[in-house]
């Protein structure tokens, strides 16, 4: 599985959790220094990215740089998975720490 958060990479047309997508491959749009613009859209990937983690499967994410929004996205799937309330701190010590540029994100 591989999620693209930057506009430069490969779109595809639907998300996984779409009826009738078998895609492994897609984009999730977040602009750079950002956060989702559809909160909605987001939780559905972070509950569909734990479902995949949970099956076993391998999944890949990632932006241009790697630490704002593939930080913003590690830091949110593993509040998701664990509850934790500093997923941030986590992410920034077992990752990078780097992870996770803006105050918007932060919040």
């Amino acid at each position: 599985v591989y999620i693209g958060f930057d506009y430069g990479m490969k779109v595809k047309t639907r998300y996984p959790w779409e009826p009738q997508s078998s895609t492994v491959q897609f984009l999730f749009e977040i602009q750079d220094m950002r956060t989702p613009k559809n909160k909605a859209d987001f939780d559905k990937l972070l509950a569909w990215t734990a479902e995949q983690l949970h099956e076993g499967k391998l999944v890949h994410c990632g932006c241009i740089g790697g630490h704002g929004r593939t930080g913003l996205f590690l830091s949110a799937l593993r509040n998701h998975l664990t509850g934790d309330a500093d997923s941030t701190t986590h992410v920034r010590e077992n990752y990078c720490k780097k992870a996770v540029e803006s105050s918007e994100q932060i919040n």
